[in-house]
């Protein structure tokens, strides 16, 4: 998996035609002071922009484009296949990080046995009330404070994985073309009895800016392509099964969505006003794993 040098630190950032952000995530961390080695991979794929004003403004950017698809797992993987480090980070191009987030990503890295650290995800400051609704489905249980610790649930755009851990567990595998799907392979970490874990010290910020429909369709196909991969070994009665469940889905992921944004009361004003919205997008994530489950990805795990 590596390239054959080593440095302290790669971070592999996810660059989509929808992210047009990406230099506020270029600055946030080329604005970092730190002594530490570290490279920064930005993959792209899925659309043909011109890279020339990224390389001029940062020369030592690490550009790679994907050949074949431009989802988030495609673009981590490429990024993943060709990077250094004996840390790797994986994040989108909508995330900001906080001005020391290199030296404590490291710090924390190397100061635990655990296979893969999760950091904090805060809101952004210019978040529509549909780009903070989706926020709130992914990301409500990373916001700051909680307490740092073990953790089975790590945040997609916030972690650090041990390169070990990656060469141990994905030897073999051919990233560039499979992808990096991070929930299954922190599902197989956990499986092999390697530790997750959390650190509320590692901050990043969630910008994404979509359109409520973007968001729909978006959320559509990622239950799609998760109900798809979670049913691959179902036989024919555990698939009816939960495809009988998928009809109090909803409620339940609504339920569980409630829990977590109490846990953080200073968001509670602002869930009331957006929990319209969660809703249409939490039933849409239950169309697509309904879907996916009955049905197969139909190419939607390309759509990510």
């Amino acid at each position: 998996m590596s390239n054959g040098h080593t440095c302290d630190l790669s971070i592999v950032v996810a660059w989509q035609e929808s992210q047009p952000n990406v230099e506020d995530c270029l600055d946030s961390l080329y604005g970092q002071e730190t002594q530490s080695t570290v490279e920064i991979i930005l993959a792209y794929g899925g659309f043909k922009p011109d890279p020339t004003p990224l390389i001029n403004k940062y020369p030592k950017l690490k550009i790679v484009e994907h050949p074949a698809s431009g989802s988030i797992p495609s673009l981590h993987g490429i990024g993943i296949a060709q990077s250094c480090g004996d840390l790797i980070a994986i994040t989108e191009a909508h995330t900001t990080f906080a001005k020391n987030w290199f030296d404590t990503a490291i710090s924390v890295a190397r100061a635990s046995s655990d296979a893969a650290i999760g950091g904090a995800v805060e809101p952004g400051t210019a978040l529509s009330s549909v780009d903070f609704a989706l926020y709130l489905c992914d990301y409500v249980q990373f916001a700051l404070p909680f307490e740092t610790g073990s953790s089975d649930d790590l945040p997609g755009n916030n972690i650090v994985f041990k390169r070990k851990m990656l060469d141990q567990y994905l030897s073999g595998k051919d990233l560039s073309n499979d992808g990096f799907w991070k929930t299954f392979f922190c599902h197989e970490l956990i499986e092999k009895g390697e530790r997750l874990s959390r650190h509320s010290s590692m901050v990043a910020y969630y910008n994404r800016h979509l359109s409520f429909n973007a968001v729909m369709e978006r959320r559509y196909h990622h239950g799609r392509c998760f109900g798809a991969m979670r049913s691959t070994d179902f036989d024919a009665g555990k698939k009816a099964l939960y495809l009988a469940s998928c009809a109090g889905l909803p409620l339940i992921l609504m339920s569980r969505l409630i829990q977590k944004v109490a846990k953080k009361r200073f968001l509670v004003g602002r869930f009331l006003r957006v929990y319209p919205i969660c809703k249409l997008i939490i039933c849409a994530w239950v169309a697509g794993e309904y879907c996916g489950m009955a049905a197969g990805a139909n190419g939607s795990c390309d759509k990510l």
